[in-house]
């Protein structure tokens, strides 16, 4: 009996649908988005706005001429752009036949990163006609990340008639998902750069990966080793999944045609603790310090769209 009563309300409860209009879309635009999380205390350290794009296609069942549920699939780029501009530290490391000897020096730091991790995007909104021009819309997303990258510039020292030897300006190029770690995890060409430091020849990578700080997970490695293992990092520095939840409205210029603006809020911590290290200090060792910090994806999308 009780199955055969949640058959009846099953059927009753779909019944109204069987006559719903579906439409079908597409929607591209720009995103305009930053990491939030803590920075390094008492020194020059911020996240900033970062721009990207997206675009995708839509699917949406309108329950009636108020409210419609939308499904979407979309590549979206969000990012940030990161700068330190303090004192800090830098890792030289001198290379022999069988290992690595690492020399940690201090002096004014300053770094610029632009990230940018492309994503594909599924968010699941609900939508409310407010007339026949404006609709507000609320949902959640998960997103898988495919390619995160970053590209900035390290200035180490400060430049001019009396800089120290170590002073140097360094390209930064990463690719997270594949560049490996140690001095070594410079998966790039380019010529390296000649500087003295602790009266010793270092060569620094003139486009260094992601995790050119991080050392090698063997550290008596030999360096003629085949395999590469020793060089991977313990994990990537963004995680594979975000998700969190949207919030927005859309204006209609004619039937088909409109405009929006939504907000997203990531819930997930995006980096892992493992490779999230601080640039403003390291251990007595010369070991890096690592942060337990909590980063989200904050998003404002703005996106032209059509409906068929």
């Amino acid at each position: 009996m009780k199955k055969g009563l949640s058959l009846i309300l099953f059927v009753i409860l779909l019944s109204p649908l069987s006559g719903q209009d579906y439409d079908i879309g597409i929607r591209a635009g720009l995103n305009f988005a930053q990491f939030s999380g803590p920075t390094e205390l008492d020194v020059n350290e911020s996240y900033s706005i970062s721009s990207g794009f997206h675009f995708g296609i839509s699917f949406q069942w309108n329950f009636n001429s108020f409210f419609g549920l939308k499904s979407e699939i979309m590549y979206s780029q969000i990012g940030t752009k990161y700068e330190y501009n303090d004192i800090g530290y830098y890792l030289f490391d001198f290379v022999n036949t069988v290992d690595v000897e690492r020399f940690v020096v201090k002096d004014q730091s300053n770094l610029t990163l632009d990230v940018s991790n492309a994503h594909i995007s599924f968010p699941i909104t609900g939508h409310v006609s407010l007339g026949e021009k404006f609709e507000i819309f609320g949902g959640a997303y998960f997103n898988l990340l495919v390619s995160p990258v970053g590209i900035g510039e390290w200035t180490f020292g400060e430049p001019g008639l009396n800089a120290p030897d170590h002073t140097f300006r360094q390209t930064l190029d990463y690719n997270y998902n594949s560049d490996w770690a140690g001095p070594f995890g410079v998966n790039r060409i380019g010529q390296p750069i000649l500087i003295i430091v602790n009266n010793q020849d270092v060569d620094l990578a003139s486009l260094p990966g992601a995790y050119f700080l991080l050392p090698p997970n063997d550290v008596t490695f030999d360096i003629n080793e085949d395999s590469n293992n020793i060089f991977e990092p313990p994990v990537k520095r963004f995680k594979g999944i975000d998700y969190g939840v949207i919030g927005g409205i859309s204006y209609y210029i004619n039937k088909g045609l409109y405009l929006s603006a939504r907000l997203e809020y990531g819930l997930n911590d995006i980096t892992n603790q493992e490779v999230d290290y601080s640039i403003k200090n390291v251990n007595d060792d010369g070991s890096l310090i690592f942060n337990d910090d909590f980063d989200r994806n904050i998003n404002l999308g703005i996106s032209l769209g059509f409906r068929f």
